[in-house]
């Protein structure tokens, strides 16, 4: 799967433009560690993404209705 992330270097795909993401990849996925040691990795994020969950639904809404109200309402049944 690696090697299919560096041939995709040249393509021009804006999120994989270094490699430099190819290793945040390797990093993410956690290869270098052993199944449980990734597995206990893994776990971990989750609940870390869990714990941390509120405040982007906070965030969302927050945003919802400032662009509401910068946009005001709309009539959609028109």
């Amino acid at each position: 799967m690696i090697r299919l992330f560096m041939m995709m270097l040249s393509a021009g795909i804006p999120q994989l433009t270094n490699d430099r993401d190819v290793e945040y990849l390797k990093e993410t996925l956690a290869l270098d560690l052993t199944l449980e040691n990734a597995r206990k990795k893994f776990i971990d994020k989750f609940k870390e993404a869990k714990k941390k969950s509120w405040s982007t639904s906070v965030n969302w809404a927050l945003h919802n209705m400032a662009h509401k109200k910068c946009t005001g309402p709309k009539n959609v049944y028109k």
